[in-house]
């Protein structure tokens, strides 16, 4: 797999598994209000033309931008693929 231009591909954090019986849109208010908090995401893949960032780093990505991102599932993992002007913090 290749990522193309100047896209990241990066790790969202699995919300945490409840133990109660809840339905679905619950538990996607849920993660929405989890995945606000994540600030320092994993990047899992970057674009051709990115030189600056690799895999493995962390960043920050206000939530607006986050929320804006294009949800991916590969292999049972959940990403979330945004342009790399949205990251604002390299740590």
């Amino acid at each position: 797999m290749k990522l193309r231009g100047q896209r990241v591909l990066l790790v969202l954090p699995q919300p945490p598994d409840l133990k109660v019986i809840i339905d679905e849109k619950l538990k996607e208010e849920i993660a929405q209000e989890y995945y606000a908090k994540a600030d320092k995401l994993q990047v899992f893949m970057v674009g051709d033309l990115i030189t600056d960032i690799a895999p493995g780093d962390l960043v920050y990505v206000p939530v607006k931008e986050l929320q804006q991102g294009s949800l991916l599932e590969i292999e049972g993992q959940k990403y979330v693929m945004i342009n790399v002007i949205n990251i604002a913090i390299l740590w």
